[in-house]
């Protein structure tokens, strides 16, 4: 058997006004989730940014934005 990951996006609103501050934690499944449904990146005013992620144990994950850098 084997288990599907739906497309859904936990990123609160706070990650579209002010992404350079904002930061929530997710679990694993959740942060599986969001990368699915965003494809990594997020546009939040009038930039790229990166979704991070840094494992903080036990299956939960602390999730922000990096502004996005293109590569040259």
């Amino acid at each position: 058997m084997t288990t599907t990951v739906e497309r859904r996006n936990h990123l609160g609103d706070n990650f579209y006004t002010m992404p350079r501050f904002a930061y929530t934690t997710m679990t694993k499944r959740q942060v599986q989730e969001t990368l699915l449904y965003t494809e990594g990146r997020v546009m939040a005013c009038g930039e790229m940014w990166d979704v991070v992620s840094r494992h903080l144990g036990a299956g939960m994950y602390r999730v922000s934005l990096r502004k996005w850098e293109p590569s040259s």
